[in-house]
């Protein structure tokens, strides 16, 4: 595949990065949901109070209510679960950009992020227009942009996991020095650390790749845990302040993110195992064909007794990979929001949530690289797989979608990687047709996109058909004439897969940018309630979600409060003397129909109300429930 010389190096980048920029400053400064308020206000807090814990509550009132979800109640008062790296840089820039300190991070983070895919895939397949195409498919057909102009911290776990790969790809070769570049390796893993505890997934990837084809291993290995030290002690320390651990990987007592030691031990022991084998491997070097052809048997056999000794570990791991990675209509989460459709899509609370393959349904042509001879970059490859398997092993496991969304973000550190890998598959199918790769490439992205405009608008509950079901069908079209390909390896037979791989790309920029316009639809609605509230003057009470009134963290007399489980309703201690001390009491609609109250004896703020928004009620000091209670499904977020 040849591109023109201008579309290749540091040019695309930096005009990339501009448009960020750009889009950036139009991008709402609104919040998502609970998680990105919760990011946000340790960071405000940060700056405000220089602790690493948040005010909420009502003088002399102690609730249940005011704990809102993912703050912890730690020795020093409230704090947020998650590493306080967000808070410690975020409180940096909060001075400057206020609200959107965080989406300043992670725009950094963005660009960065352009920069560091490129030079991945350069270091994986040596080629540029590799690695600009990698650029490209990871801006205009994946959904991480959307999470670019976020508040929660994705943007920069992606920018610190591919820093992290491509620097230990250069250690990895080095003959001098290794343990330098090991240790900035390392480093950025940790500081990757700081902001989402998943970072750590990479470690076991470039462990194994450094102990079976690092020049020097031990100094690659060395270096990394060196690099990693400073920042796993950053982390032990604020869990100290904040929940009163010192496990660096604690989310304190709400046991959120699968952080509890003792619930990973057996997969501990077993990447150590494998650890352990892999030395003797490197030792035993040179291995015989049959040696190694034994050992992978071996391998087989052993997966084949889990699943008879354990079948139903292997059903819910193949039920994980089905719902995660293939189709999200067969995650199995029926919780009040998660609503089969009559047509066979499945809601999210209102959003289109997509498998990962549903997304990037171009990955589809990567299947070529499954049987054909490519000693050349045969390490590459395995390496990125190797990735890609230990990163998603932990969430299929659990069927962890991710909660409110449209696409799997937990897996947007592997998308550069992926980005990289369609890019090669492309140029091994551009090979056979010189000359005409990009045009055959380009006619698809239009056909792509013409397509998916056409079906969205015509189809009934089109939209949500092309998310879950037709996304699924074009990747599988995409694989087959990918493996075609491959098998008949003729001019015609890679046109055809260069043009369905090209309706993969524009499918998927249609998917993304839906994606991005309704997560930026959400953020002006919570933009919009918060807002209204933020301007009251009065002391106030909220009961809401948290991300319709983030101003009240930031202001003593403000709270919001928000019941663990809304069906059992406001918690009438706190109502009460939230009266007595003087506090306006309000309620949302939906928490308070979820709640059980009588909605014709609650009156809405008159001086609250806007059109496009549902009414802020007042609540009595005193609230009666209805004698039946509402419907328990939600069809929106509140």
């Amino acid at each position: 595949m040849t591109l023109p010389e201008r579309l290749t190096g540091q040019t695309p980048l930096l005009v990339l990065s501009v448009a960020i920029l750009a889009i950036s400053v139009l991008a709402s400064p609104g919040f998502f949901n609970v998680d990105e308020v919760v990011y946000f206000i340790g960071a405000d807090a940060l700056w405000r109070l220089g602790s690493l814990t948040v005010e909420n509550g009502v003088a002399g009132v102690t609730s249940p209510d005011l704990r809102i979800m993912l703050l912890i109640d730690g020795p020093a008062g409230l704090a947020p679960q998650y590493p306080a790296g967000t808070a410690i840089f975020g409180a940096l820039l909060t001075p400057i950009f206020g609200q959107s300190s965080l989406i300043a991070l992670n725009v950094a983070a963005g660009i960065g992020t352009l920069f560091a895919t490129r030079s991945l895939a350069l270091r994986l397949f040596g080629s540029e227009p590799v690695a600009t195409g990698a650029v490209l498919l990871l801006v205009f057909a994946t959904f991480w942009a959307e999470y670019v102009v976020g508040h929660w911290p994705h943007s920069v776990s992606v920018f610190m996991t591919t820093l992290a790969l491509v620097l230990y790809l250069d250690s990895a070769r080095a003959e001098h020095g290794a343990w330098r570049l090991a240790l900035l390796s390392g480093l950025a893993i940790g500081l990757g650390m700081l902001f989402r505890l998943d970072g750590i997934l990479i470690l076991p990837v470039i462990a194994a790749a450094a102990i079976l084809w690092a020049a020097r291993p031990v100094q690659v290995l060395a270096g990394g845990a060196a690099g990693l030290a400073a920042p796993i002690a950053l982390l032990s320390y604020t869990n100290a302040i904040k929940f009163g651990t010192w496990n660096p990987l604690s989310y304190g007592s709400s046991g959120g993110g699968g952080t509890d030691f003792t619930t990973h031990l057996t997969a501990g022991s077993l990447v150590l195992l494998i650890l352990g084998g892999l030395v003797v491997l490197r030792i035993a070097r040179p291995l015989s064909r049959r040696a190694v052809q034994g050992t992978a048997l071996l391998g087989v056999l052993a997966i084949a007794a889990a699943g008879l000794v354990a079948p139903q570990t292997v059903m819910k791991f193949w039920a994980g990979i089905d719902g995660l990675f293939l189709d999200a209509t067969a995650i199995p989460d029926r919780r009040a929001g998660i609503v089969p459709q009559p047509d066979g899509t499945l809601s999210f609370w209102g959003f289109h949530k997509k498998a990962l393959l549903q997304s990037l349904p171009w990955l589809g042509c990567a299947a070529l690289l499954l049987v054909t001879h490519d000693t050349a970059h045969r390490r590459s490859l395995i390496f990125v797989l190797l990735l890609l398997l230990v990163w998603l092993a932990p969430f299929v496991m659990r069927t962890w979608h991710g909660g409110l969304g449209s696409n799997m973000r937990y897996f947007l550190p592997t998308v550069p990687a992926m980005a990289a890998l369609g890019a090669y598959a492309i140029s091994r199918l551009a090979s056979h047709v010189p000359g005409r790769a990009i045009p055959l490439l380009l006619t698809g992205v239009v056909l792509g996109v013409t397509m998916t405009i056409l079906l969205g608008s015509a189809l009934p509950s089109g939209d949500a058909r092309l998310h879950q079901i037709a996304s699924t069908r074009i990747f599988g079209l995409i694989a087959i004439c990918a493996l075609v390909a491959a098998l008949l390896p003729r001019r015609a037979t890679a046109m055809v897969a260069l043009a369905a791989t090209g309706i993969g790309i524009g499918t998927a920029a249609k998917l993304a940018y839906d994606d991005f316009d309704k997560a930026q639809d959400h953020r002006s609605f919570t933009a919009q309630a918060s807002a209204r509230l933020d301007d009251l003057s009065e002391p106030v009470l909220y009961f809401g979600a948290p991300e319709t009134f983030t101003g009240a963290f930031s202001d003593p007399m403000m709270a919001v409060a928000h019941p663990e489980r809304p069906s059992h309703g406001p918690d009438p201690t706190l109502v009460e003397g939230a009266c007595k001390a003087g506090y306006r009491v309000l309620i949302s609609e939906w928490l308070a129909g979820e709640g059980g109250l009588n909605l014709a004896e609650l009156r809405p703020a008159a001086d609250l109300r806007l059109e496009d928004l549902p009414p802020v009620l007042h609540l009595p000091c005193q609230p009666r429930t209805a004698t039946t209670l509402p419907a328990q499904t939600i069809t929106r977020v509140p």
